[in-house]
């Protein structure tokens, strides 16, 4: 039997999550989506996450936060190749150690 990859579980679990307003699983949805299946790492813009999820980029900056401050995902600020940084998301498991990532 095959492995499910850390995505497919990491989803799994954050939609039985009932505690999330609906804003926010909408975007863990949209971050899904662009996960790496193995790592769970994305970087999609503010924009394209806004127009994904039919929400403002002021929404989904307030619903990111929602799911750092609930321990789903992890956002790092790395460079890209424009000299500009942008965000890198992580999905992560609540109660997970996350010393790794600081």
């Amino acid at each position: 039997m095959e492995k499910m990859p850390y995505g497919f579980w990491w989803r799994k679990k954050f939609l039985t999550d009932i505690t999330l307003p609906y804003g926010a699983k909408l975007v863990g949805l949209v971050l899904n989506y662009h996960m790496d299946n193995d790592t769970c790492e994305c970087f999609p813009s503010i924009e394209r996450i806004a127009f994904e999820a039919s929400l403002s980029p002021r929404a989904v900056k307030k619903h990111l936060k929602i799911l750092v401050r609930a321990s789903w995902i992890y956002i790092e600020k790395k460079p890209a190749r424009n000299g500009y940084k942008r965000n890198y998301y992580t999905g992560i498991f609540p109660g997970e150690d996350r010393s790794k990532y600081f």
